[in-house]
Formats: C-alpha cells, sequence, structure tokens
C-alpha cells in the first residue's frame, strides 16, 4: 500500500471511529445501563495506535513513535508557576481548516464533527511525525511548536516546514477525495502558517494564575505565525521572511502572495497589516507562499508517489554519508529530512526497476541553491552534470555517484536515465547542509 493509500486508509478508519462514538455516546445518553457498554466500545480503537507516525518517521528518519501529548512545552514545563524566564529559538505553526463555519451550515453537525475531528486527530499524528509538539486545539485550528532547548534551531524549522507539507499533501490527496466519494461536495482545505523566531526574540514564562496557567513563548514571529495563516489561501502555505533568511530557503520555491483588483493582479508582498516599529516606520515583513508540491518533490515520499517520477516504477536513492570520500561510514541520510554539516561526503546509490536496453546513460545534475553557493560557487552557484553510460549487467548493479557538502542551504540532486529511446526515468533528492 502507497503513502497515499494508507493515508487515506487511516482518514477513514478516524472517520469511522468517530461515527462509531457518536453511536455510543447516543446510546449511553438513552440509558443508564449503557455506562458498561460505552467504555467497551470506546476502549476499541480502530485506528491502530500511531498509523501516521509509523509511516512518516521511517521516512523521515524519525525513529520510534512519539507518545501523545498537548499544552506545556516539555521544554519549558518547569517555569509553570514561577517567575523563571527563558529565551529560546521555536518554529511555530499554525493550521485551521478553511470554511469550517459554513460546513456548519450544510450538513448535520454530528457529520460536521466527524470531518473536522477525524482530520485534527491526524493532523496531530503528522505534527508528532516530525517532532513537533501540539500546544492547542483551537476549534478546528491546531498550534504547534518545533524545537526547544535540546534542538538546533535549523531541525526545527526544516521539521516545521516538512509537517505543514505533509498536510496539505494529506488534504489533496487523501481527505478531499474521500470526502467527495461520501457526497460532501462542500470544497474542503485547510490554511498553513509557519515562521521562526531567533533566541533572543521569544521568550518562555509562565502566563496566567495559580490553578490557571500556562508556559508559552511570546515574539513576533510566533504571532506572525498565525497572521500569515490567516493569510493562506485554501491548502497554501505562507512562511515568513525569517525563516527564508536564516535557512536560505530556494526562491524557486517561493513565490509572492497577490490579489486580484479590478482585473489585475497586486502582489502584497509585506504581512498585513503593514505594522509599524516605535518610530512609526513600516515594519515591512516579507511573506511568501510556499510551493509545497514541488518541495515535496525532493523530499522521501517522492519515491513512493508516482506522481512526483517521470516513471511510474521510478527510481530508488539511497544516500550514506562519509567522513569523507571513501573513508568512515557516518550513517545514511533521507532526503530533505535534517540539515548535514558541511565537509562531508555523500555516496548517492540508485536502483532501478528493471534493466534498461544496453547501453544508457545516467545523468547525475547537482543544482545549488542560495547566497553561500553563490558566493562561493560562482555564476553557476557550483552546479554541475555527471554523465555515467552503463554498459554492463555489472555496472547497472552498481550504480553510484559521489558529492560533497560545501553550501549552506537547500540544494538538489537530480538523476535521469536516458536510453535509446530518450529519458525514461528522472527523479529529485533533496540534501540540507548547515
Amino acid at each position: 500500500m502507497g503513502v497515499r493509500d494508507s493515508f487515506q486508509n487511516t482518514f477513514s478508519c478516524y472517520l469511522e471511529d468517530a461515527s462509531r462514538q457518536n453511536a455510543t455516546q447516543l446510546m449511553a445518553s438513552k440509558s443508564m445501563d449503557s455506562a458498561v457498554s460505552f467504555s467497551e466500545s470506546t476502549s476499541r480503537e480502530l485506528v491502530p495506535q500511531y498509523s501516521i507516525q509509523r509511516i512518516l518517521r521511517p521516512l523521515y528518519q524519525k525513529g520510534e513513535p512519539q507518545r501523545p501529548d498537548i499544552g506545556d512545552h516539555p521544554d519549558f514545563k518547569h517555569l509553570l508557576g514561577t517567575d523563571l524566564m527563558i529565551k529560546c529559538p521555536i518554529t511555530t505553526l499554525f493550521m485551521d481548516i478553511e470554511s469550517s463555519t459554513r460546513l456548519s451550515l450544510l450538513y448535520p453537525l454530528e457529520d460536521v464533527y466527524r470531518i473536522k475531528n477525524a482530520f485534527i486527530r491526524v493532523a496531530m499524528e503528522i505534527v508528532k511525525s516530525f517532532n513537533g509538539h501540539v500546544h492547542r486545539i483551537m476549534g478546528d485550528a491546531v498550534m504547534a511548536y518545533f524545537g526547544g532547548s535540546t534542538v538546533a534551531p535549523e531541525t526545527g524549522i526544516i521539521d516545521g516546514l516538512n509537517c505543514a507539507s505533509v498536510l496539505c499533501y494529506f488534504v489533496e490527496q487523501s481527505v478531499v477525495p474521500k470526502l467527495n466519494s461520501m457526497g460532501y461536495k462542500e470544497p474542503f482545505g485547510i490554511r498553513v502558517g509557519v515562521d521562526f523566531g531567533k533566541e533572543a526574540d521569544v521568550l518562555w514564562r509562565s502566563y496566567g494564575y495559580p490553578g490557571m496557567e500556562e508556559v508559552t513563548a511570546t515574539s513576533f514571529f510566533v504571532d506572525v505565525a498565525s497572521k500569515l495563516q490567516h493569510a493562506a489561501g485554501r491548502n497554501q502555505i505562507m512562511i515568513g521572511e525569517s525563516i527564508r533568511s536564516f535557512i536560505d530557503f530556494p526562491d524557486e520555491l517561493l513565490s509572492v502572495k497577490s490579489i486580484t483588483s479590478n482585473g489585475n493582479k497586486v502582489p502584497i508582498p509585506y504581512l498585513q497589516p503593514n505594522h509599524t516599529d516605535a518610530r512609526g516606520n513600516p515594519i515591512n515583513y516579507k511573506q511568501y507562499e510556499l510551493n509545497w508540491n514541488s518541495y515535496l518533490k525532493h523530499s522521501p515520499l517522492a519515491q513512493f508517489d508516482p506522481t512526483y517520477q517521470k516513471n511510474a516504477d521510478g527510481i530508488r536513492i539511497s544516500a550514506d554519508i562519509f567522513n569523507e570520500r571513501g573513508g568512515q561510514f557516518e550513517g545514511t541520510y533521507s532526503s530533505t529530512s535534517r540539515f548535514l554539516p558541511k565537509g562531508k561526503s555523500i555516496k548517492f546509490s540508485m536502483k532501478l526497476p528493471y534493466m534498461p536496453m544496453l547501453p544508457y546513460t545516467i545523468k547525475f545534475k547537482v543544482e545549488n541553491h542560495g547566497v553561500d553557493a553563490r558566493t562561493k560557487g560562482g555564476e553557476m552557484f557550483g552546479s554541475h552534470v555527471t554523465e555515467k553510460t552503463v554498459t554492463t549487467i555489472k555496472e547497472h548493479d552498481n550504480i553510484s555517484h559521489w558529492e560533497e557538502t560545501a553550501y549552506r542551504g537547500l540544494h538538489y540532486m537530480i538523476i535521469e536515465v536516458h536510453t535509446h529511446l530518450g529519458l525514461s526515468h528522472r527523479t529529485q533528492f533533496g540534501v540540507y547542509i548547515e
């Protein structure tokens, strides 16, 4: 079963589980004797525990599933009820269901509950799949943090971006088709905002008073994540300039938000309203739409979803990390999963689903991005192409290629297979470098 099918199956199970809960709750309200059957029913989960995590965490090399939790961030729980404060960087994600109020006007409330709760449950599992912490559920919205006192800020950013992208993928590939098959024609979508605050810009402290308090972050950039979510369109992700500049995210995956006014497209490059500083000067904080579909082409999902590859029977790529070319092995790397240090060597190995007619050619295309690559790599950003001609079965069974980690940012390894009939296979592999 592919990722899309697994996602859709899990969402279907959550819908069924919600329906069963509705029925058992109704039974409990009608009969004093139904308490036992209600307890027994709710204890039998239709959805296998951590089902989404067990799909995503291996793909992104995240280890074993995380236990569910919600509320105060575990790294800062010791601040609860105290006057202590800590400054610590964090990535914040806000997500809500778009036009959910209208659903309540069109369908029975029991059906609206089923849809919203099934999706929220999966969304929280996707957050946990990327080591995120669910801070709050606000009706049809989820607020989550990525990173903390023991996590590199770059890691929190990548986890937040991967989570947001997979959330949109899940909606388009699993939720919408399932709801359409059930007869729900009202468009379903989500809006996501993600931003990052550096250590100096995020204060963690306890809010409230004894018995009614929580630990949360105070930061312009936490607030901005919420504003970005409101600015996003259906199944869109908005990110702030802080993320783009801190990890030097590729411009080609970003676009400027625009609105249509009097038949013309008007760009909205800055967060609205455009707040002013203490001197009355506009902040001009830049906002961007993340092309999450293009981003996922370079992710682990791409190897298991034929829509992201040239051929449905796609190339399987593995990446091994060494301290130097041919040197000490330091582990494997899953595409776009984490940052790699500079000065490492990557051995890319690939497998084709079948052997094309010999000879055939493989092109390993390195596409670099960002300020570091432009400064050190010259006009071409250090991008280059290496061709290998495969002439024997032995060569076909042992295809590999070496590259070095040199420039900060997100870079692509693009692999193409050319036969006598032309381009037969093409896939991408994203590598983050510190």
